[in-house]
């Protein structure tokens, strides 16, 4: 299976022949190494140029020519065709140069999908002229590859088209920035932003734009940053949706509002904090009234580990006597197990442990577990009688990295616990 070259820049050459004020014929001669040499004759015709310009200004200089070869063609040979599955999750895809001889050797390999953006569903490991293309999840890709010939940017590039199917569809991180033109669902017809983003219609009608399967983590996040420009200085409102406008399940998250005014072709960031976290994999829509473009968006990575965390938003439960309630778990008894994944104390770490609990016995003794898939250490609390919900501190032995944290309650407890909190050392 072959891939074709294609130049970012038109295949003629333009050239702009600067000649002086006198008359009389010329030659232009274009050559480059290892190709046939071409020569066009034009003649000049007298004119006259305004009085104290001088026409040195015009006059075309020599420059020494050169000595390199270009590539001019990347051929990309994947010898086990185009479709990826479960039974073919990798493909290995060759680049041939030509002319073999060139100049410049090296090549740089993207995985895009057909407007050009990374894509997520696919990955490409390197290794010169060749690479290997490794399925993640459904959809299409394309495979790049590309020649700067000696340049600070892409002067040429080809590209592979793939299918992948077998593997379940792709979820969008909204931690890494997504991109407008990423959308699955929109109300309208939108046309091409600047930078691969959207851009909404004239008419100032109701336009939603839908990104579906974004995996916000089982904790979330509740802060957007969108980059938008707004043809002009009108401040105006964004709707964020949870799901799609009318459909059944679907939540208006938040109405935002737009002010930094307008720089022309040019995206400006703002922030926006939700009224709600949004967590597991969702649906987020905007709903405009406006022509403006949007870049895309990204969200904030909360740091889970330091944040102060609701009990009852545990990744799993389980044992004999507990009562999950609006704001906590309440009558926690005998042999209960709360846990929480996911925990990443990083290499700063944590020595302190804040509680909100109540009890009406006189001790509860809280085993504290932390599993760093290899290791596991243990922690005591002793949480006093307290029959208002109360904050109290612990100390423990400092913890790092990555964590699954656990919650023990053994026979004897009988505890309402709120949330919790870990202190940086």
């Amino acid at each position: 299976y072959k891939g074709t070259s294609k130049r970012l820049f038109s295949g003629k050459l333009l050239a702009i022949v600067a000649s002086t004020y006198e008359p009389g014929d010329m030659e232009i001669t274009v050559s480059s190494s290892g190709m046939e040499t071409q020569s066009l004759k034009i003649s000049s015709i007298p004119c006259s140029y305004p009085e104290g310009l001088s026409n040195t200004l015009f006059e075309n200089k020599s420059s020494d020519p050169k000595k390199e070869i270009p590539v001019r063609k990347i051929e990309l040979v994947s010898l086990d065709g185009n479709r990826l599955d479960q039974n073919k999750r990798s493909v290995t895809v060759k680049a041939i140069l030509h002319p073999e001889n060139t100049s410049y050797q090296d090549v740089e390999w993207r995985v895009t999908d057909d407007s050009g953006y990374d894509s997520i569903i696919a990955d490409v490991e390197a290794n010169g002229k060749t690479a290997v293309l490794t399925a993640k999840t459904d959809g299409k890709v394309r495979l790049r590859c590309a020649a700067r010939n000696g340049r600070n940017y892409i002067s040429m590039y080809s590209q592979l088209e793939f299918e992948i199917s077998g593997f379940g569809e792709a979820n969008l991180d909204p931690y890494s920035f997504i991109s407008g033109s990423q959308y699955n669902y929109c109300s309208r017809e939108l046309g091409i932003g600047i930078e691969r983003g959207v851009t909404t219609p004239i008419d100032g009608a109701e336009t939603v734009i839908g990104f579906k399967n974004i995996n916000f983590g089982d904790f979330g996040s509740d802060e957007i940053t969108i980059p938008i420009f707004s043809p002009d200085q009108e401040v105006f409102p964004i709707e964020i949706w949870e799901g799609i406008p009318g459909e059944p399940g679907s939540e208006l998250l938040d109405t935002v509002i737009y002010t930094k005014g307008s720089i022309w072709n040019t995206y400006q960031e703002q922030a926006y904090k939700l009224r709600k976290r949004i967590s597991g994999i969702k649906t987020i829509s905007f709903a405009l009234r406006k022509r403006i473009n949007i870049k895309g968006f990204s969200f904030k990575k909360i740091d889970k580990a330091y944040e102060k965390i609701c009990v009852k938003d545990c990744s799993r439960i389980y044992g004999d006597t507990y009562r999950i309630t609006e704001d906590a778990v309440e009558d926690i008894g005998n042999n209960v197990s709360i846990e929480f994944d996911d925990m990443d104390f990083t290499d700063t770490g944590t020595d302190r442990l804040l509680i909100c609990a109540s009890s009406n016995n006189a001790n509860n003794t809280i085993h504290i577990r932390f599993s760093d898939g290899l290791n596991t250490v243990g922690h005591i609390a002793e949480f006093p009688c307290s029959p208002e919900y109360t904050v109290r501190e612990f100390s423990i032995e400092p913890v790092t990295g990555k964590q699954k944290l656990t919650f023990i309650f053994l026979p004897g407890s009988r505890i309402n616990f709120k949330w919790f909190k870990f202190l940086r050392s």
